[in-house]
């Protein structure tokens, strides 16, 4: 999540298309491509499950989809010799990451996440546990992994439009604008943009959700009830595709961008945790001047987030990301006004021009590891 000041490609047109919402109808099987369904009550644990690495692949990926479960939770990873990867409350033996401890109802991993371990073929398994629940009874889960044989450089887009005021003609051109300018930003990072389908959500339900109250969490998941229900719309459309949500406006001032997941979930759509959801401050038939490019560089931030990249120094200055060639802005060193916290003017000299630094600035922030490529290449969704 990007907050802060608000200061912070063009895509072949031929393989953009535009559609409306499609209605509920009968919603489709829950959890068709599966490696494994449970059902699992609030602490129960499943597996070991097994996952074969042939040799020369890249990454691993490991997801469990608790549909509305307060917390799911990858509690231990073990490599082909039994080297612990991840481990229950040891979540930094291959440094800073969210395979369990953060609170989502559809949680992911991909491994390697940073530069600083190796990744042998061989025989991996991993346990998952649903760590707790508002309601005791059980939930479905589904398991899925997924085994990277090369890096990839393309992505695909699902572009979601709550359509209160923008009407596909008026909003189109402003949105041409934004992407080619995402496009732009997601080059730094190595990655084109391929397919791109628009989707103007036009039903009543999607319109609850144009202005995104930040203040409700029913079912205690760590993500506002209304960015659930605007993930969970993904459900009938296009895997392989990121899933990027319009709204006009969130609760909170400041919030430009939030992502579902660092990583957020790739192998399954319409799960709790299945997008981006970007500020447009209030729609794009509205949209002008320096407010564009914003957009665009929320969308990158947050995408890159969807891809499993962390801020690279946190608010507090105190915690980073896993990645050993992105410079750490420490508080105890750099919080010249005292506030306690690590502005990007502060972090100016180190990582306040990357584009994960956690806040917006008032100079460019287009800079981009060669650690941080990488690791968004070794993403499924990046084809």
């Amino acid at each position: 999540m990007r907050n802060g000041g608000i200061t912070l490609i063009l895509l072949a047109l031929a393989a953009m298309t535009a559609s409306c919402d499609k209605g509920n109808g009968d919603p489709p099987p829950r959890h068709p491509d599966a490696m494994a369904v449970e059902f699992l009550a609030p602490g129960q644990i499943a597996g070991p499950y097994s996952i074969q690495v042939p040799a020369g692949s890249v990454s691993l990926t490991i997801m469990a989809d608790g549909a509305n479960a307060s917390d799911m939770d990858i509690i231990k990873v073990s490599g082909p010799s039994g080297e612990s990867f991840i481990d229950g409350g040891s979540n930094d033996l291959i440094g800073r990451n969210f395979a369990n401890g953060y609170g989502q109802s559809a949680v992911e991993m991909t491994i390697p996440h940073g530069g600083d371990y190796d990744f042998p073929p061989g025989v991996w398994t991993f346990w998952i546990k649903h760590t707790r629940s508002r309601e005791p009874e059980p939930k479905e889960v589904g398991i899925y992994t997924d085994v990277k044989s090369a890096p990839g450089s393309r992505l695909n887009l699902n572009l979601f439009i709550i359509a209160s005021g923008d009407v596909s003609a008026q909003a189109e051109p402003i949105l041409n604008e934004v992407l080619a300018r995402f496009q732009a930003s997601m080059g730094l990072m190595n990655i084109t943009v391929g397919a791109v389908e628009v989707i103007y959500l036009t039903s009543d339900e999607a319109r609850k959700h144009i202005h995104v109250n930040m203040d409700t969490d029913f079912d205690n998941n760590g993500q506002p009830d209304d960015m659930d229900a605007l993930f969970m719309m993904s459900a009938n459309y296009k895997k392989g595709h990121i899933n990027i949500f319009f709204v006009d406006s969130f609760g909170f001032q400041g919030i430009l961008g939030i992502a579902g997941g660092a990583p957020g979930p790739q192998l399954v759509q319409g799960s709790a945790n299945s997008g981006v959801a970007i500020n447009t401050f209030g729609g794009f038939t509205s949209l002008q001047g320096k407010n564009i490019n914003t957009v665009a560089n929320t969308m990158a931030h947050e995408v890159g987030h969807y891809l499993g990249l962390l801020h690279t120094s946190e608010r507090y200055g105190d915690t980073f990301d896993p990645i050993a060639d992105t410079p750490e802005c420490d508080v105890n060193v750099r919080d010249k006004d005292n506030d306690g916290m690590v502005s990007a003017d502060e972090c100016s000299a180190l990582d306040g021009p990357n584009i994960m630094f956690w806040s917006s600035a008032s100079f460019s922030q287009e800079e981009v590891s060669g650690t941080q490529k990488y690791v968004v290449s070794l993403n499924p969704a990046i084809k």
